[in-house]
């Protein structure tokens, strides 16, 4: 029996530390768990460095230690799985780093790691290696997060560098758009004192129009008056010749001297009637010269300032010029005020072409009239040789001043058409300011053309002036000396005419004295056909002039119409380019506002990545910004310690079956006396074999496992109570029903074990087990170890709940030990014969 007890002693020991010793530290030892690694990455090229993430990682498990790495092929990894060399197999595939350089794509792709486990060789080795997994991929995302990191923080600070040349460059753009503001603002005001002139070029062009049209006037009367001295001089000639072929016969016949004189009288009449009209037309002539003379000094007035404003047009041009070259990037903003220039500048060019087709006229007028003073100067006549001279030289001056003129306008119109030129100009610079950017040495060439156009113009306007001083110089000799002459030619051959009548009357009378004076009369009559030739010749010549005068008026007078309606084409444009330069000089501004405000925020942009920190503790803390930190309420220092209270509890039952079969709770020697004497005989025994059970138990853990609660007292006392209630409810169960009693009690056990949660936490058990939870004692047992081993809660309600059963499975032994007492000292038959008859006791 002494054997026997103390084998049943040994039992909960023996179970708790061989089974507690087969599980005491697992996780301690992951170390030595087999893991294939399987590395197929291939190495790639992202942003100038070679990427091999796959090697990376083998190098650092390598490192690592947590698993005991093997790196084979994948044939040599998928037979150790199968046969259990391995628990796991980890694959890195060969697109592992080509993935990671997709990280800054527009479709980056997944780091695919693959892992392989074979939970049928190792349940709990595959949840180890699946746990080890999840590291090593918080690891490997960790790594590509830092390389990511490092890439967008070496970026951040590239960008802070071009943040800070694009601030700079934005400053130079700001100090271009002022130079070109303040060109535009130049050009605005000279174009405004372009349209300013343009008005009284226009104005000088109409009054120009109307004065030929009144010279033309006049020259058509002077041709009628022309005509009719012709005829008047052929009268006189042919009087004169009558004259000459009388005078033989004179010496014949007096009588005949009274026809002859009233016919010289009458011819007198008819003459003195022509010269009055001559007298007349040198009258008209002289005053459609005047009127002439009077718009000439008008246009030389209009035209006084027009070098001083075509210099002023050139030197903006120039400044215009200056300011373009500084212009390095787009001038979007001022395209509107752009397209409104190019509209003007368009009208403007309408204007100056129309004005060229029209100068032709204008030329051909004056090389007409030129050609008809130089045919008057060729005829000769009473008109003195000086004042053809002056005369020619005058229509000479206003030729050449004309000619100057249009090739002015020819010059002016070459550099409207330049800058209207798609290719150049206007157009290239609303193109170049909505652009923004490497356009700008064409709006230079456009106003390089521009600028030659108003050089051009500059040279040209004080000839056009000059030519127009000489004209006016020539009309005012031509009116002051030509017109006298012809007027006074006109008075003495009225006065001759005048003469001529009172010398025929005065032959009337003289009849008497013909005779004597014949030779005379004769030698007078010679000296008249000779002057009636003259005269005749002059008045054709008179005529003829006149007519070549006449034939050149209507070009003269359309010339000077196209020369208005280009005048007021040109004034039109002007006005339209001023408009256009006024939008252009307020986008200039914007454009200038909007260059000061980029250069701004760039230069804060700049400043701010500047003063952002981009070293590697950033990289770093991008890469694992969370840092974990376990606060442990309670230490458990390993799995063995873990299991224990549920293990200690299922020893310390298994012992008390064990004892409740091994010894006879139920045979008594000599005189039953009560039946608390009878109970009290057996619990002597059994109780102190609890105990020694339970201190045993704890002092071969701590000895062979290395079991160290941290309330070592309080673990011994939970033991010898559980030892006690245990062994209370077994002595009832196997003293009232004998092998039943302890059956029953082996299925108990495996009721506790479900029901008592000492593996996984209730709320993730299965769901009969809330049921159980609260009614069995191990639930209270495994409570009490618990708190015990890591110095939890405080124990006294599960201590209370265990001496509860204990008391109470006591009460129910004593009655059940005292009813079965009572009937043995009666004779009367128990239930422990019949038991033990059909060997169930």
């Amino acid at each position: 029996m002494l054997v026997v007890m103390a084998a049943v002693v040994a039992i909960p020991t023996i179970y708790t530390t061989l089974f507690l010793g087969s599980m005491w530290d697992p996780y301690g030892s992951v170390e030595h768990l087999p893991v294939a690694v399987v590395n197929e990455d291939e190495p790639v090229e992202y942003r100038g460095e070679t990427l091999a993430i796959g090697s990376e990682l083998a190098d650092n498990l390598r490192e690592d230690g947590s698993l005991d790495f093997h790196f084979v092929d994948s044939q040599a990894a998928q037979q150790g799985l199968a046969d259990g060399t391995y628990y796991m197999v980890i694959t890195i595939p060969k697109d592992f780093s080509a993935s990671a350089a997709t990280v800054t794509d527009a479709s980056p792709r997944q780091m695919q790691l693959a892992y392989e486990t074979n939970p049928g060789t190792n349940y709990i080795a595959s949840k180890l290696g699946e746990s080890a997994m999840a590291k090593i991929e918080a690891q490997v995302r960790q790594e590509v997060t830092r390389t990511y990191a490092e890439t967008m923080l070496e970026q951040l600070a590239d960008i802070g560098d071009g943040l800070q040349e694009g601030a700079d460059g934005a400053a130079k753009l700001e100090e271009g758009a002022e130079d070109l503001a303040q060109g535009g603002q130049t050009i605005r005001d000279n174009l405004k004192l372009l349209a300013d002139s343009t008005l009284t070029f226009r104005s000088g062009s109409t009054q120009l129009t109307e004065g030929l049209a009144q010279y033309t006037a006049g020259v058509d009367a002077a041709a009628q008056g022309a005509a009719k001295l012709k005829d008047g001089a052929d009268q006189l000639a042919q009087g004169a010749g009558q004259l000459g072929q009388a005078a033989p016969a004179l010496t014949e016949g007096a009588g005949k001297l009274s026809q002859g004189v009233q016919d010289l009288a009458s011819g007198v009449d008819s003459a003195k009637s022509g010269g009055d009209t001559l007298a007349a037309g040198a009258a008209q002539v002289d005053d459609k010269l005047t009127e002439l003379n009077g718009g000439l000094a008008q246009l030389q007035t209009q035209t006084a300032g027009l070098p001083d404003s075509a210099a002023a047009l050139d030197a903006g041009a120039q400044q215009a010029l200056a300011g373009a070259t500084e212009l390095q990037s787009g001038l979007q903003t001022a395209s509107a005020g752009a397209n409104t220039a190019r509209d003007g500048a368009v009208q403007l060019n309408d204007g100056l072409q129309a004005l060229a087709g029209k100068s032709a006229a204008l030329n051909d007028g004056a090389a007409a009239l030129v050609q008809s003073i130089t045919a008057l100067a060729t005829q000769g006549g009473t008109i003195p040789p000086e004042t053809l001279s002056q005369l020619q030289q005058s229509a000479a001056a206003l030729q050449a001043g004309i000619g100057e003129y249009t090739a002015g306008v020819d010059t002016s119109a070459a550099g409207a058409a330049a800058l209207v030129d798609p290719a150049m100009g206007l157009p290239t610079l609303a193109d170049g300011l909505g652009q923004m950017a490497g356009r700008s040495a064409e709006l230079t060439g456009g106003l390089t053309t521009l600028q030659q156009g108003t050089a051009t113009l500059a040279q040209q306007a004080p000839l056009l002036a000059q030519g127009i001083d000489q004209a006016a110089q020539g009309g005012q000799k031509l009116q002051q000396e030509g017109t006298s002459v012809v007027r006074q030619g006109a008075q003495d051959l009225s006065g001759g005419l005048a003469q001529l009548a009172g010398g025929s009357a005065a032959l009337q009378t003289g009849l008497g004295d013909l005779s004597a004076k014949l030779p005379a009369l004769t030698d007078g009559l010679t000296r008249l056909q000779t002057g009636a030739g003259d005269l005749q010749q002059g008045a054709g010549q008179l005529a003829s002039g006149t007519g070549e005068l006449q034939k050149n008026s209507a070009a003269l007078n359309s010339g000077a119409a196209a020369l208005a309606d280009g005048a007021a084409q040109i004034g039109d444009g002007a006005s339209k380019l001023y408009e256009g330069s006024g939008e252009l000089t307020d986008g200039l501004g914007q454009l200038r506002e909007g260059s000061a405000t980029l250069g701004a925020s760039l230069s804060d942009g700049a400043q701010q990545i500047a003063e952002t920190n981009t070293g590697d503790e950033v990289a770093e803390m991008i890469a694992a910004p969370v840092s974990a930190g376990e606060t442990q309420l309670t230490d458990v220092p390993n799995n063995g310690h873990a299991m224990a209270p549920y293990m200690m509890s299922v020893a310390l039952w298994v012992g008390c079956i064990a004892f409740s079969l091994m010894y006879p709770l139920t045979e008594y020697q000599g005189e039953m006396k009560s039946g608390a004497a009878w109970w009290l005989s057996k619990a002597s025994v059994l109780y102190p074999v609890a105990i020694l059970q339970a201190v045993v138990m704890v002092g071969a853990l701590h000895a062979l496992d290395g079991f160290s609660p941290a309330r070592m007292g309080q673990a011994l006392l939970i033991a010898c109570l559980a030892a006690v209630t245990f062994m209370s409810v077994m002595y009832f169960f196997t003293s009232l029903l004998g092998c039943i009693g302890s059956f029953l009690m082996l299925v108990f056990m495996v009721v506790q074990l479900a029901g008592s949660v000492g593996t996984y936490p209730l709320e993730i058990s299965g769901s009969f087990v809330k049921y159980l939870y609260d009614w069995v004692p191990f639930t209270y047992t495994v409570k009490a170890f618990r708190s015990a081993i890591c110095a939890g809660q405080d124990v006294t309600g599960c201590a209370v709940y265990l001496a509860v059963w204990a008391a109470v499975f006591t009460l129910l032994t004593l009655v059940v030990f005292t009813a079965r007492a009572k009937r043995i000292r009666a004779g009367k038959p128990t239930l422990t014969p019949w038991l033990e008859r059909h060997r169930l006791a």
